[in-house]
């Protein structure tokens, strides 16, 4: 009714001036349902607690995050894990997540793979060190599966990982030799505190050691997560170890490669967590697609199929 009223040398203007009224409507509809939801989830969260005023919402897809890449600086992201066959370079699992913190991700990622191949137990297993956590080797152990995991290391001469620990005598010797033993538990007792007041104070290198206001380096102990972490330090050094961790470029990184150079995916096109999945199992699908193709042609039954055709071919009956 109200265009019936419109000149016609302003009716164009006049349509596009609703129609730019409708689209900002739409737009802060949207806006205000993706506020609404993420206020929602970081009650469920964190409670009460007040959120940060630096805290960002991405409008466009609330459930993406922002992600520091490896190429692209920060970027508004989700973060795609594939379980990639050594042998032959099909993907087994697949998860989709929008947390940064890869160590986050490697357990449902896992058990989309059990989803997909049944039991787990007996495999194999190999990751970077971006997976390395206490949670994921004991989740990992829990499912018989025999896992080799890079672990990170502090760039200090004086960090924790400098410190070797001696389990038969419970005590941490220093870089400088002195003996730190356990002087107490705390936490509820998870965690012992391992320091050595006299050697602290006569050490000329207690200033670089520790930035405690009393000069005493103390060390502390998860009484059951860090000998799972050393257990898996130890297995990562081992030579058996070390050449399954060797296989981490030529195994996952090609079959990203295989992705984007043959699908042209150089980023996601859906919105929402489960379409983003979805997604990216899409392409993993093709993936495994050619990668099966070219096993059967390169297969012995395949080969055979083709000498009996080219042989009848020669010698028709």
């Amino acid at each position: 009714m109200l265009l019936n009223n419109v000149p016609s040398e302003t009716f164009n203007q006049v349509v596009n001036v609703l129609n730019d009224i409708a689209i900002t409507s739409d737009r802060l509809n949207t806006m205000e349902q993706a506020k609404t939801a993420l206020e929602q989830r970081w009650k469920e969260e964190k409670g009460n607690k007040k959120i940060p005023p630096e805290k960002q919402i991405n409008f466009t897809d609330a459930d993406s995050n922002i992600m520091m890449t490896k190429h692209h600086g920060v970027q508004q992201c989700y973060n795609n894990f594939a379980w990639v066959d050594d042998k032959t370079h099909i993907i087994l699992g697949t998860h989709t997540g929008n947390s940064a913190s890869d160590q986050l991700e490697l357990q449902p990622t896992l058990l989309d793979a059990q989803n997909m191949c049944g039991s787990l137990e007996g495999m194999q297993a190999g990751a970077d060190a971006g997976f390395f956590s206490a949670e994921n080797i004991r989740f990992m152990k829990d499912k018989g599966i025999d896992f080799y995991v890079s672990y990170p290391e502090l760039k200090s001469p004086f960090g924790k990982d400098k410190f070797d620990y001696d389990p038969a005598s419970d005590t941490y010797t220093c870089p400088e030799g002195s003996t730190l033993g356990r002087k107490k538990i705390k936490k509820s007792g998870k965690i012992g505190e391992y320091s050595n007041l006299e050697a602290c104070q006569k050490c000329p290198l207690s200033a670089q050691c520790t930035k405690a206001t009393d000069g005493i380096r103390r060390i502390e102990r998860h009484l059951e997560d860090d000998s799972l972490r050393e257990d898996a330090k130890a297995k990562a050094n081992s030579e058996k170890g070390k050449e399954i961790l060797r296989q981490r470029k030529s195994v996952p990184e090609p079959v990203w490669g295989n992705i984007q150079t043959q699908d042209g995916w150089k980023q996601m096109h859906m919105r929402g967590k489960k379409n983003a999945s979805r997604e990216f199992k899409l392409h993993c699908v093709m993936h495994n697609i050619r990668k099966i193709v070219k096993l059967y042609l390169n297969s012995l039954s395949y080969q055979q199929v083709v000498q009996e055709k080219e042989n009848s071919l020669r010698y028709p009956a």
